[in-house]
């Protein structure tokens, strides 16, 4: 006869205790991490920097003439299977 849910539970809620100090720790260490205004600036400027990188790097026709020539790319499952 199978047990319920529930009753497992009941019996298994013993076994284990979660330890909150874990929790509390994260909690303060994220408190800590807490960031100025002027850094988060900073590093909006620095993202936006290194996305516009490859612009610098790569020319437009380089980027372009790469997209025509590469294979497409390969299916990594099946579609078997599918409707």
């Amino acid at each position: 006869m199978r047990k319920s849910l529930d009753a497992v539970a009941r019996k298994a809620a013993g076994l284990m205790e979660l330890d909150p100090s874990h929790y509390q720790i994260a909690v303060q260490q994220h408190s800590r991490r807490r960031r100025s205004p002027a850094e988060v600036r900073m590093r909006r400027v620095d993202a936006a920097r290194r996305a516009d990188m490859d612009n610098l790097v790569v020319s437009q026709e380089s980027r372009d003439n790469a997209s025509q020539t590469a294979p497409p790319p390969k299916r990594c499952c099946s579609s078997a299977g599918r409707t």
